[in-house]
């Protein structure tokens, strides 16, 4: 019982550093194109040709949201694994993972992989078990 609650607190981990890590770049990126919108602003472009800051604002909103997104689905799928909250949740989370390539579809197939087994099922069961006692 000891090595599936080791390997699940490990898996745990390595979700969290991962979003954590996609959090850390994510939250500067949606922030960054508000510091450029006086520039944008005062960017005059003849003939009604886009100006670049806007291209960059668009393109910064969008790569932000997005790794924040892939963070914010990692670090709670990490936070579920290591309480042992929910199975059924922790898989529908590691199913969302696996649509953000190539990192995510990584760390969600291994945790998909992992969640599949008995002895893993048997770990959530304990702990909820636990809970109500």
């Amino acid at each position: 019982m000891e090595i599936p609650l080791r390997n699940l607190r490990r898996l745990a981990l390595a979700n969290q550093i991962m979003g954590a890590l996609f959090l850390l770049f994510g939250i500067p990126m949606v922030a960054l194109p508000f510091l450029s919108a006086f520039e944008m602003l005062n960017d005059r472009t003849s003939a009604g040709g886009i100006p670049a800051a806007a291209v960059f604002w668009v393109l910064s909103l969008a790569l932000g949201g997005a790794f924040s997104l892939i963070g914010t689905v990692g670090y709670g799928l990490g936070i579920l694994l290591w309480k042992r909250v929910n199975l059924q949740a922790c898989r529908v989370m590691a199913v969302m993972l696996c649509l953000f390539f190539p990192l995510g579809t990584i760390m969600g197939s291994v945790t998909l992989i992992f969640l599949r087994r008995p002895e893993t099922a048997r770990v959530f069961s304990k702990s909820r078990v636990a809970d109500r006692q």
